[in-house]
Order: structure tokens, then sequence, then C-alpha cells
């Protein structure tokens, strides 16, 4: 299952069916990257292969934001190391709940990929058996590729368009949803 992990999000918006490209337009600095590693953790939870790929934040700093999460441990306390008997034991306790399900998240990291790395990696999970659906933390981070620059140069807007195009077509010939994310349009910055 493919759906949400919030009541209100599934009163009205439907599962993401395979194929499909959902995309979490919010301003910068809302918590678009939080959204969609629960996202990845609720399909995850439901048995679906998901692939993370995240292109900014390192692997070991995604896994203390998901203890974090998880536990209820700040993350402060989580990466100094400074834990009570207490905090040790809400980590013990989230660590076996996140063990019934972690094998089911693949994390890719992928700073300074191309949206065509991208997609070919995960083309190769897919085929592999080990991707039924992505996560892709976030679809502005892609970095233009060779192809690219020749064609829009440093038209930021036609790069993304191609990136969204690729990505598509990726989730259509797979087979597989994908969800991601964008800063959204320049109004929606100014409004906050």
């Amino acid at each position: 299952r493919l759906d949400w992990p919030w009541a209100s999000w599934n009163q009205w918006m439907r599962p993401l069916r395979a194929g499909l490209v959902g995309v979490l337009a919010a301003p910068d600095g809302v918590g678009k990257s939080t959204y969609l590693e629960w996202v990845a953790e609720h399909w995850a939870q439901r048995g679906n292969k998901v692939v993370f790929v995240h292109l900014e934040d390192d692997h070991d700093y995604k896994l203390d934001r998901r203890m974090a999460r998880h536990s209820a441990v700040p993350l402060g306390a989580i990466e100094d190391g400074n834990l009570s008997k207490a905090q040790e034991q809400d980590i013990y306790d989230a660590e076996q709940r996140i063990g019934e399900w972690a094998d089911f998240l693949h994390y890719t990291h992928a700073p300074g990929w191309s949206m065509s790395e991208i997609t070919k990696e995960l083309q190769k999970l897919v085929d592999e058996g080990e991707c039924d659906a992505v996560v892709l933390d976030y679809i502005d981070k892609c970095e233009p590729d060779r192809r690219q620059l020749q064609l829009y140069g440093n038209n930021q807007y036609l790069r993304e368009g191609d990136n969204m195009n690729a990505l598509k077509n990726f989730a259509e010939k797979a087979g597989i949803p994908v969800f991601t994310a964008t800063q959204g349009n320049k109004s929606m910055q100014d409004e906050g």
C-alpha cells in the first residue's frame, strides 16, 4: 500500500499509483525533507521496497534524524552521545521498532548527481527487484549534466523541467511511483 502517513492527506489524496510522480511544493525551511522521510518510512513499514535518494544530507545524518523522530530523543543528544539512561532505553526501543521494516528502506546518497545518473541507479535497483517506490529528496538539488548544460545553459527552470520529464519517464517505464519535493515558485517563497 502506498497511501500517506497522515489521515488528512489520505482524506484528500488517493495513494500514489505506479508510474506517477507526486510533488510536494513548499517554501524553503518548512520541513520538506522531513515529510519525504516520513513518506519513505511509512511505505517501507507496509512492506514496499523503497529507495530514498538524498542529494544533500549525508547518510549518518539521515539515520540520526530518523532515530530522533522515532525515539523522541533530541537530535543534539544523539549526535553528541550525551544520553541519559531513559534516552538510551528510548533509542533501544526505537531500534527494535525500526528493525521491523528497515530492510525495506534503501538509502542512496547522491550528492552532485544528475537526474540521468539517478535514474540509471534506480533502474538498476528496479531490475534487481530492490525498488517498488522512490522518494527523492529533492528534485531541485540535482546537478545538470553535460547535455542539459548544452541545451539549456544557465536556465534553471528548463533544466528542472527536463529533470521532471526524465523522472516521470523513469516512473512510467519502471511502473513504480515516485514522490519528491520542490522549492515552489517565487510567489510561494515571498509569501512564506
